[in-house]
């Protein structure tokens, strides 16, 4: 039975007392797709912790806001220097942003065979190019476990930091402005002066760190000397005790590469 009335009707009714319809959520399982993905695993379960560089590298995508749109940076990190040694920023998150970060990486240090990398289950990871490029230069897939994201936490802590230090509550207008920033924060602060926590004599600028591309030194640089720049973390303390805070010494860091 009921009353006829149009759709019409009934939509303008129902917005008028402040009504909204509720739809229940279809769920298909796509088998298909689980197959894909456990084609690769978790292989960093298995993995002692690494004692060098080329042992390990992980790498992951995110999203970094410019005025009203989006912009996707990659990056590569080596597990054991903790370093970013790969990263791009792009317009579209295609597999070409995650594959080009990844060639910059191999460029720079050029690992031999072996490599273990480890990513999210991301499109821009498990697309059949970028697991094709892998297996070409000798380097061993690895991927989170479903519903697991804290397989990849190295690389989820680096872009927590990112945000928390350069992006929040800050606002960019162009294209080269978010990316000197985002070179800035990696290549300045990040890779050079910032004392990560997991670290017990090794620092930084060791022989056996990655590599870092060359810049242009600064008036800023030179005034400060080489021990202002070399900074290497002892067991006295927490790496913070008789030094400024992170955020103090990003503002320092970042007011010198100005």
């Amino acid at each position: 039975m009921g009353i006829r009335c149009s759709n019409k009707r009934v939509a303008r009714l129902m917005r008028e007392q402040g009504l909204r319809a509720r739809v229940s959520r279809l769920y298909r399982r796509s088998t298909g797709v689980h197959r894909f993905f456990e084609k690769t695993s978790n292989l960093r379960l298995d993995q002692p912790v690494p004692t060098r560089t080329d042992q390990i590298g992980v790498g992951d995508l995110t999203y970094l806001r410019l005025g009203k749109h989006w912009r996707y940076l990659a990056t590569v990190m080596d597990l054991f220097s903790r370093r970013i040694i790969g990263w791009t920023l792009a317009r579209n998150r295609t597999t070409d942003v995650t594959l080009r970060a990844l060639k910059r990486a191999i460029a720079l240090r050029g690992p031999r065979p072996g490599l273990l990398f480890h990513s999210d289950r991301g499109i821009e990871y498990s697309a059949y190019g970028y697991q094709d490029f892998l297996r070409s230069r000798g380097i061993v897939p690895s991927m989170n476990r479903p519903r697991n994201c804290q397989d990849n936490a190295h690389m989820e802590s680096f872009f927590h930091s990112l945000k928390a230090e350069l992006t929040h509550q800050r606002s960019f207008t162009s294209d080269a402005e978010l990316n000197a920033s985002v070179a800035a924060y990696i290549d300045r602060f990040y890779n050079e002066k910032l004392i990560h926590s997991s670290w017990d004599i090794i620092h930084r600028s060791s022989s056996n760190a990655w590599p870092m591309p060359s810049k242009v030194s600064t008036k800023s640089d030179e005034d400060q000397g080489p021990e202002r720049r070399t900074i290497s973390h002892h067991r006295a303390g927490p790496p913070h005790s008789t030094t400024l805070d992170r955020s103090q010494k990003w503002q320092r860091c970042s007011c010198e590469s100005r």
